[in-house]
């Protein structure tokens, strides 16, 4: 991957967040479930979606506001949204090795205040 070319894109738990998000491994309610853990695979904070990685990290509405306030907004609204390797690799492409950086930053950053809220018992959903 383009990544392993770029020597100065993050600290160790940055990286290894994102090589787990690239092949599927982070814990999300679509893994839960077609491993039968799970009822359902309906995002617990939004309670809109399926909560995929790709909904987790870009397009549930709680994730989504972090995206909006951040200056890559626009670059996510034209991207490859199949899954997170395809995007972060069209984002690679786009970005110095500082804002790719901070754009891995955000994308650990939902799933982070996600694992702070249910480790507390607390949920966004109603």
């Amino acid at each position: 991957m383009l990544l392993s070319k770029r020597r100065n894109v993050g600290p160790p738990k940055l990286k290894h967040f994102i090589w787990r998000a690239c092949h599927g491994m982070l814990a999300v309610k679509e893994r839960f479930f077609y491993r039968h853990i799970t009822n359902s695979q309906t995002c617990q904070l939004c309670g809109d979606n399926a909560e995929t990685i790709v909904h987790s990290i870009f397009w549930c509405k709680y994730a989504r506001e972090i995206w909006l306030r951040s200056d890559y907004r626009l670059m996510l609204d034209v991207s490859p949204s199949t899954c997170f390797a395809e995007i972060l690799l069209w984002v690679t492409e786009k970005l110095s090795s500082s804002d790719l950086t901070t754009f891995m930053a955000l994308a650990w950053l939902p799933g982070a205040v996600e694992t702070k809220l249910t480790s507390r018992g607390l949920s966004r959903i109603r």
